[in-house]
C-alpha cells in the first residue's frame, strides 16, 4: 500500500470513530449488559434444572433476569438517593466538624505551607453533594 491509501484509511477511521461514538458507545454498553444477563440466565436455567427439577424456558429466564436486574438497580438507586439526601442535610455539621479538626490541629507548620484557612473557606459540602445527587 502506498502512503496515500494509508493516510486516507487513517482519516476515514478517525472520522468513523469520532462520529460513530454516539452509536458505538450505547451499543457496547448494551452488549455488556446483554452478556451479563445471558450468563446469569444460563446459571438460572442450570440451577432450576438441577435443584428445583423443572425446565425453565430460555426466554423466560432472560426476561426474569432482566427484571431482577432492573429491580435491584432501582432499589440501589433509591437507597443511594436517600443516603445522599441525608448527607446533604447534615453537610453543615460535617463542615463545622472539619473546621474544628483544623482548628485543634497542633501542627502549625502545615498552615505555613498550605493556606488551610483558604482551603476551609473554599469547601462547600452542600454544593458538592447537590451536584453529586444530580
Amino acid at each position: 500500500m502506498n502512503l496515500g491509501k494509508i493516510l486516507l484509511l487513517l482519516i476515514l477511521f478517525i472520522f468513523v470513530m469520532y462520529f460513530g461514538q454516539f452509536i458505538l458507545l450505547p451499543l457496547s454498553l448494551a452488549l455488556f449488559v446483554f452478556i451479563i444477563v445471558k450468563s446469569l440466565s444460563a446459571k438460572l436455567l442450570y440451577y432450576t434444572k438441577k435443584y428445583l427439577k423443572f425446565q425453565l424456558g430460555e426466554l423466560i429466564s432472560i426476561l426474569l433476569m432482566f427484571f431482577i436486574i432492573i429491580v435491584l438497580s432501582y432499589l440501589i438507586s433509591v437507597i443511594f438517593k436517600f443516603n445522599i439526601l441525608h448527607v446533604i442535610d447534615n453537610s453543615s455539621s460535617y463542615q463545622k466538624n472539619l473546621e474544628k479538626i483544623f482548628e485543634f490541629s497542633s501542627i502549625q507548620h502545615i498552615s505555613e505551607l498550605v493556606p488551610i484557612e483558604k482551603f476551609i473557606n473554599s469547601l462547600n459540602f452542600v454544593n458538592f453533594l447537590s451536584k453529586l445527587l444530580n
